[in-house]
């Protein structure tokens, strides 16, 4: 009772498990799980509830700051590709940035000109945070040394990060 319901996307997408939406909110990536286990990945536009599949080897996926191109992780467990790309939205007109030589990471783009990338917490080994320059592709560590667990949220600008980080034993440092 006094529940409604809209449906956004058309098809709708079913098993959603992420949502990146654009800074400006006109558009997003919808990350979804099918009843056989696969991952497939979405482009939601808001204008017209249009809902495109994007290739099915896009990991963590972020927008730019002016929603108008994301980036990317590419990679291909059939062949081992493993890339860092930049693209429209709709995955047209893609460059490669950069290739990693580690997986299983995060990106961030909070600024025009800097893609953060970071591998995933863990207590077990430590986690690195980097930054990647659009305009030339080159990879830069953001802190001097790297933490066990480390976890970061940025701000819109890019210019303010919160960090948290986790002992040997999984313990949450201060």
């Amino acid at each position: 009772e006094g529940l409604q319901q809209n449906i956004l996307a058309n098809p709708p997408v079913q098993n959603l498990i992420d949502v990146v939406w654009a800074p400006n909110g006109e558009k997003a990536i919808l990350k979804s799980i099918d009843d056989a286990g696969s991952a497939h990945t979405h482009l939601f536009t808001v204008s017209d509830k249009s809902v495109k599949e994007l290739n099915p080897f896009m990991r963590s996926v972020a927008f730019s700051p002016g929603s108008d191109r994301i980036v990317y992780n590419y990679l291909n467990t059939q062949n081992g590709d493993n890339t860092i790309a930049i693209a429209n939205p709709d995955g047209s007109k893609f460059k490669t940035l950069h290739q990693p030589i580690f997986a299983d990471f995060a990106v961030f783009w909070p600024k025009e000109e800097t893609v953060l990338v970071q591998t995933n917490p863990s207590y077990v080994s430590e986690t690195h945070l980097f930054a990647l320059d659009t305009r030339v592709g080159a990879l830069t560590k953001v802190l001097p040394k790297n933490f066990p667990g480390l976890a970061s949220v940025w701000s819109g600008d890019g210019n303010r990060g919160l960090f948290t980080r986790v002992s040997n034993d999984g313990e949450i440092l201060p």
